[in-house]
């Protein structure tokens, strides 16, 4: 069994963190009085649309098991820009991390990465189908 491409791995987790990155800008730029809901969907969408895309960008890079790929790029890139989070939310509140964050939020977070996780082992499997690789394969 060929071992795994962490060069892959860590590039599809760049394109999440780089959308991670996004998201915080964008929020940032909102007005305060602007609706969660507008900046969860936001937040959600990007999420989410970055770990399939960092999920395809490494099964494409590898050209096989773009599956076991892409679930090492939603594990990764969910560990780290979950932590992320709430290093900035800990920041910008100034209080204790667990005097912040209910319990529902720890709930939301688990069922979010897992989502998150299945859509980058999808863009995995599809990027590393040879429909995509066609060009890639050949040197183009």
């Amino acid at each position: 069994m060929k071992a795994l491409n962490w060069t892959a791995i860590g590039m599809g987790v760049a394109v999440c963190v780089a959308a991670w990155i996004v998201v915080v800008v964008i929020g940032m730029m909102l007005p305060a009085a602007s609706s969660m809901t507008s900046q969860l969907w936001l937040n959600r969408s990007i999420g989410m649309g970055s770990r399939f895309a960092g999920g395809f960008l490494a099964g494409w890079m590898t050209g096989e098991r773009g599956v076991e790929h892409g679930l090492w790029v939603g594990v990764v890139a969910s560990v780290a820009t979950n932590l992320l989070s709430i290093g900035w939310m800990v920041a910008r509140s100034g209080t204790g991390i667990f005097g912040m964050l209910p319990g529902t939020y720890w709930l939301m977070l688990l069922g979010w990465a897992a989502v998150g996780i299945a859509l980058a082992a999808a863009g995995g499997y599809l990027g590393a189908t040879p429909h995509f690789r066609a060009g890639h394969a050949k040197g183009e």
